[in-house]
């Protein structure tokens, strides 16, 4: 009788889980050596992440009003 403990699915769906698990909280839970790398690949990840994300920030949808009226404030303060 041949017992079948782990399908090769679920065991990576498994591994898959725990390299989730040490980025997301082994810098909490785990002891030193291992706490220095799950902050470092943290940080490597958060790097990789943001520089795929555009440089510059996004624009202020109400920029282009704002600099009008502060144009028309100072026209009116210059006026007599």
């Amino acid at each position: 009788m041949k017992v079948k403990f782990m399908s090769a699915g679920n065991s990576v769906k498994l591994i898959i889980f725990l390299l989730l698990a040490f980025v997301a909280v082994g810098d909490v839970f785990l002891p030193e050596p291992l706490k220095g790398a799950s902050k470092e690949i943290k940080a490597t990840v958060n790097s990789i992440v943001l520089s795929i994300l555009p440089g510059e920030g996004f624009k202020d949808p109400h920029e282009r009003t704002e600099k009008a009226v502060e144009e028309m404030e100072r026209e009116a303060g210059s006026q007599p």
